[in-house]
């Protein structure tokens, strides 16, 4: 029962950070979504790296920088990308078909 309530935990402290914009990273573009095979990561300030993760809270890619991410050998659903930065971090949901 206490990994059940760990894995609740992880998920919603993931999702609470969805949305979360900080310090001018408000500019951060995904595209094309829904993701299909690869998707591009722009910013206005330099990014450090990005990571992607699954909804169970397990990394499964990242890069240094912002540029292209190959999503093909990945499962459709919903994966969150997390960008850091000098100024910040923030995290955004998104689909892959």
């Amino acid at each position: 029962m206490k990994k059940l309530y760990v894995f609740f935990g992880l998920f919603a402290t993931l999702m609470s950070f969805t949305f979360l914009e900080k310090d001018g990273i408000s500019s951060l573009t995904i595209f094309p979504q829904p993701i299909v095979k690869k998707v591009r990561v722009q910013c206005d300030i330099d990014l450090r790296k990005v990571e992607v993760y699954n909804l169970l809270g397990n990394k499964v890619m990242e890069r240094d920088g912002q540029g292209e991410l190959d999503f093909t050998d990945l499962p459709s659903g919903y994966y969150l990308i997390k960008a850091y930065s000098d100024k910040g971090d923030i995290v955004k949901r998104v689909q892959k078909n």
